[in-house]
């Protein structure tokens, strides 16, 4: 499966939706949101590759609150082998901007997981940010990360580069 930058999957609404993709080698280079309305919790994105998970450098995934009571909501991210998310590719679970909070995000394979980026998981004072959880063999970070990170692998951390990580965002 191969989404372009200019492909969309949207299924943003009052209750945010559910967006599955599930194939041998996935590359996202567009837009897949499912992103809530005022009074709502966003919906959830599962992107599950046999082989090759790849978040293009353009590539840009949201489940995100809107405004009021609005939280952010599930993302997952697997592959049974590698996933690679390049630089420039941003993940989304933020809360709502007045109040709401920050939703849950998860970047793991069974092998390798490189992870370059940005991920936001901010909310609004007096609620929880968003948290993101990298579980893989081996783990390669770089980029800017602001939601409560934990970052376990059964074999190696490697972090590279200048990362920035933010909690309390």
């Amino acid at each position: 499966i191969a989404l372009t930058r200019q492909s969309v999957l949207d299924v943003s609404g009052n209750g945010g939706g559910t967006i599955t993709l599930a194939g041998d080698d996935i590359s996202n280079a567009g837009l897949i949101q499912a992103n809530a309305g005022d009074n709502a919790t966003a919906g959830s994105i599962s992107v599950i590759a046999q082989n090759l998970l790849t978040l293009e450098s353009t590539s840009k995934i949201v489940a995100s609150g809107a405004r009021t009571n609005s939280s952010g909501g599930t993302i997952y991210l697997y592959s049974y082998g590698d996933t690679v998310a390049r630089a420039g590719q941003v993940i989304d679970i933020s809360g709502g901007s007045v109040s709401g909070d920050g939703g849950s995000a998860e970047f793991s394979a069974h092998g390798t997981a490189t992870f370059d980026g940005t991920v936001i998981g901010s909310a609004a004072p007096g609620y929880r940010i968003g948290t993101l959880s990298i579980d893989p063999v081996n783990a390669n970070v770089n980029g800017t990360i602001s939601a409560n990170t934990t970052v376990w692998a059964q074999e190696d951390i490697t972090v590279q580069g200048n990362v920035t990580i933010n909690s309390g965002i």
